[in-house]
């Protein structure tokens, strides 16, 4: 089961990933609400 920093780490790593590549918020929040039904499905 993923850990609250593991999720921490990832949202991070995320933002750096989203903010080098300028992608833009909607692609943020789609990958938001994908790693939230995630953890729900553990």
């Amino acid at each position: 089961m993923a850990t609250e920093s593991v999720l921490k780490a990832f949202c991070k790593a995320l933002k750096i990933k989203l903010v080098k590549e300028r992608l833009p918020l909607r692609d943020l929040n789609d990958a938001w609400e994908y790693l939230h039904n995630y953890t729900m499905d553990m």
